[in-house]
């Protein structure tokens, strides 16, 4: 027994110098961060929060495996493949690095976190695990500006397309037209879009497509489409009208609501088409024949009635611009222009000797246009009509 113990332990140190046995005295340094994008205001529920995960191993990372769990009160999306890349130094480091996007689902003091990497290490002396985990990142979330019954749509841009083919009113005997919308979000992923809009009007057949919904990935976020298709066919000789659908979103560059405008269209065959709106020439011979059939009567009415013939052509004057500017106002609410509206309404006081100051429809155009918390996304419709409804004795201009 005595002369074999000297070839037990040749045996034993021969063991343990085999590379499935061996053992690593220090486990391989692995640092892994999440670094989230400087931003200057807290997001908003729903807003993107890009993100980059970055770690520094060192040494051969021979495996890998990225464990990020459901974090609660948020979705995340890889906006890529990771990056690997090395670094020399006194001894090799390994840099790791991927893009992410988070999107907070709940408002309130969030974290985001730990997310860990699991590495495998390779030497001469063998293979060795390691977990590098991140540190939790808070975030302050706010609410979103809108009510719950409301689709909320925090964005860097949105764009719209909206195509017919053939046009709408000037359809073949049982012809049929087809609608084309594109919506295209830069900042949330697909199911962040808003769900297709119904296309429904009287006496009007409509086909609804399945929406395709995409993404593109960039390392500054994602970029969603939604195309939305119908097929429509007006079911009687009379013409069938849609109305606008407006598209609200929040501006999270800007940090103000915009709106963007599905504008509503006639559906008719050729034959029963009602006739456009005239052009410019017309509109303005007729209302210039207007004017001159006004002129006239008031030349004569005006000594007849004892009126003081400046009084009444001043108010005559003032009622004209008045519609002038209120016609601005309503182009610019429908097309959505929030500057031009202003300017248009600004006029319309003026032209109303009304202050400024006092119109309550002017207080909430500016509120939603300058106000960095305005309760909602800027959505025009209505403005003109509430303009409009404002009496003179309400914002009526001080005198001096």
């Amino acid at each position: 027994m005595v002369k074999a113990l000297p070839l037990l332990l040749a045996l034993l140190a021969a063991s343990l110098s085999s590379p499935g046995l061996a053992q690593v005295a220090q486990a391989p340094e692995a640092v892994l961060e999440l670094e989230l994008d400087p931003a200057e205001d807290d997001p908003y529920v729903g807003e993107m929060i890009l993100a980059t995960l970055r770690g520094h191993y060192h040494g051969n990372v021979a495996l890998e495996d990225l464990d990020l769990p459901v974090i609660e009160g948020f979705s995340w999306m890889q906006l890529g493949p990771p990056e690997w890349s090395e670094q020399r130094s006194s001894q090799r480091v390994t840099v790791f690095e991927m893009r992410l996007a988070f999107f907070p689902q709940d408002s309130g003091d969030l974290t985001i976190g730990p997310i860990t990497h699991r590495l495998t290490f390779a030497s001469s002396e063998g293979r060795v695990e390691v977990a590098a985990a991140s540190e939790t990142v808070a975030v302050n979330v706010q609410p979103a500006l809108v009510s719950a019954e409301q689709w909320w749509l925090p964005a860097r841009s949105v764009t719209l397309r909206d195509e017919w083919e053939p046009e709408p009113d000037r359809l073949d005997p049982e012809g049929w037209t087809v609608r084309t919308v594109t919506l295209e979000v830069f900042g949330q992923p697909p199911s962040g879009l808003p769900a297709q809009p119904p296309m429904h009007a009287g006496g009007l057949f409509t086909l609804q497509e399945p929406e395709e919904r995409s993404v593109r990935l960039t390392p500054e976020g994602p970029i969603s489409t939604a195309v939305w298709r119908y097929r429509m066919q007006p079911q009687t000789g009379a013409p069938a009208f849609l109305d606008d659908i407006p598209i609200s979103w929040f501006d999270t560059e800007a940090q103000v609501g915009r709106s963007l405008l599905l504008e509503g269209r006639q559906i008719s065959f050729a034959a029963t088409a009602v006739p456009r709106e005239p052009g410019p020439l017309a509109r303005w011979s007729a209302f210039g024949g207007a004017l001159i059939g006004a002129a006239v009567g008031l030349a004569f009415l005006i000594p007849r009635l004892g009126l003081r013939r400046r009084s009444v052509l001043g108010r005559l004057g003032s009622l004209f611009a008045s519609l002038r500017h209120a016609a601005r106002l309503a182009r610019a609410e429908r097309a959505g222009n929030g500057p031009a509206a202003r300017a248009a309404l600004l006029a319309l006081l003026q032209a109303r000797r009304m202050n400024p100051a006092r119109s309550r429809a002017l207080n909430g155009l500016d509120h939603a246009l300058y106000s960095p918390r305005a309760s909602r996304p800027l959505v025009l419709r209505g403005l003109t009509r509430a303009a409009l409804a404002e009496s003179v004795s309400d914002g009526a201009a001080g005198r001096s």
